[in-house]
């Protein structure tokens, strides 16, 4: 699943600035490793979120 937003907002004829949202998740994953005597078991999750702030200069 992904989903985001943003806003961009004209300075003057030339210069603009924008705020950018991101929203990840990929989803979340048990793993298990066996040696033979002991297991060892970990989860793990990938989500991940995300801001820009940036400006956008035209020449």
């Amino acid at each position: 699943m992904a989903a985001g937003l943003g806003v961009e907002r004209a300075m003057n004829d030339r210069v603009s600035v924008f705020a950018e949202y991101q929203y990840r998740d990929l989803g979340n994953e048990q793993i298990s490793y066996e040696d033979g005597a002991e297991t060892l078991e970990s989860a793990t999750s990938t989500a991940h979120s995300s801001i820009k702030l940036g400006a956008n200069f035209k020449f």
